[in-house]
């Protein structure tokens, strides 16, 4: 999948405990992903300079991201369990999911069904008053991308909807914005770019530890902040593999946190995105 598939899409469409492309030239465009273990351990064939990133961005990130983005050519699909918690800032409310996803050259999908809380479950969340959260019931929910169309799916009131992506962006933000879509796929779960390094984001911090790696960025262009005011990225630190994301959306009033298990790489790299599409006998099926 192409990066601006990844990032244009995401601004269309969509802090837990663990937070305290000018592709190469033997790579094609479509790369998508994290490294393989070996691309770090082994030497680069032919030398190539370092990023230039956004101005803004820490010089002395300039090595680092030039290894993420090296590292996330070598991938063409991800599998992956996650977790996904979301923080309303404004009324104190804290909601969970557990589900799946996959990212394939050619589209995503993305499973989530809400975590039953023991009675009596208190949030470990508090604000600034000291006030803890309260839990609110999740709704089981599914999206998925392809290069025809994307459709949304609520399993418990069995309806199936969606709305073609050929030449339909006007209805498209509409459609996002009616349903309150998440963002198409999770920022930075398969790498990054180099657009994203060079022209979409300041990477402003970074903090490191012998198993992992935690970056800090804020978008540079409108299609960005539409969707975040920042994100923060924890990877592991000898494979530059995303082991959660951390999403703050504008105004600060609302945070996502998704967490990745159990991550494959370049397994399925054979399956296309129609075969993510959800069966819609039984659904109240709506297509625009």
């Amino acid at each position: 999948m192409k990066c601006w598939l990844v990032f244009s899409i995401s601004a269309c469409l969509l802090s837990a405990s663990v937070f305290a492309e000018e592709p190469a030239a033997s790579e094609p465009a479509g790369s998508i992903g994290i490294a393989a273990d070996e691309l770090l351990d082994s030497p680069v064939k032919a030398p190539q300079p370092w990023l230039r990133p956004a101005a803004g961005t820490d010089p002395k990130l300039a090595p680092l991201l030039t290894r993420w983005v090296r590292a996330s050519q070598e991938v063409r699909s991800l599998e992956a369990r996650l977790d996904r918690i979301v923080y309303d800032h404004v009324f104190n409310i804290e909601q969970r999911w557990e589900g799946s996803y996959v990212l394939l050259p050619d589209g995503w999908r993305l499973e989530l069904m809400p975590v039953e809380m023991p009675r009596g479950a208190v949030s470990s969340r508090v604000d600034r008053s000291g006030r803890r959260y309260t839990f609110l019931p999740a709704v089981a929910e599914t999206w998925v991308l392809t290069s025809e169309k994307v459709v949304w799916v609520d399993p418990e009131h069995k309806v199936w909807r969606s709305l073609s992506s050929r030449g339909n962006l006007a209805g498209w933000l509409l459609f996002c914005s009616q349903w309150n879509l998440p963002p198409s796929v999770i920022p930075f779960a398969s790498g990054a770019c180099e657009e994203d390094v060079r022209s979409r984001f300041c990477f402003e911090s970074v903090k490191e530890t012998e198993s992992e790696v935690q970056l800090t960025a804020r978008p540079l262009t409108m299609s960005e902040a539409s969707w975040c005011s920042r994100v923060s990225v924890i990877l592991d630190a000898r494979t530059l593999a995303t082991k959660a994301v951390q999403i703050v959306r504008p105004g600060e009033h609302e945070e996502t946190v998704y967490v990745l298990h159990d991550v494959k790489l370049n397994e399925a790299t054979e399956r296309k995105a129609e075969s993510l599409v959800p069966d819609r006998t039984g659904y109240r099926v709506t297509e625009h």
